[in-house]
């Protein structure tokens, strides 16, 4: 499901030429929920993960959120920053 979520929003960006230059997704994908109590912080957060990850790297926020919640991952399948 989510390779053809990925395949057609890039296939709708690319011939709509939404971005200035060719447009792929990173390898490989994550997902987290939230209750709909959070909804407002979620956008605020999407909104502003350029600042955001300033001061954290994307991978060490994953890997942050993972170990809160009790996930276990293995190391070689954590997006990294690039």
């Amino acid at each position: 499901m989510v390779r053809d979520i990925k395949s057609s929003t890039s296939r709708f960006i690319n011939q709509n030429r939404l971005t200035p230059g060719r447009f792929e997704w990173q390898a490989g994908y994550g997902c987290f929920s939230h209750s709909k109590s959070q909804t407002d912080s979620v956008c605020r957060y999407i909104r502003n993960q350029n600042m955001h990850h300033k001061s954290i790297s994307l991978e060490d926020e994953i890997k942050h959120i993972l170990d809160r919640f009790g996930v276990e991952y293995d190391q070689r399948y954590i997006i990294r920053d690039p």
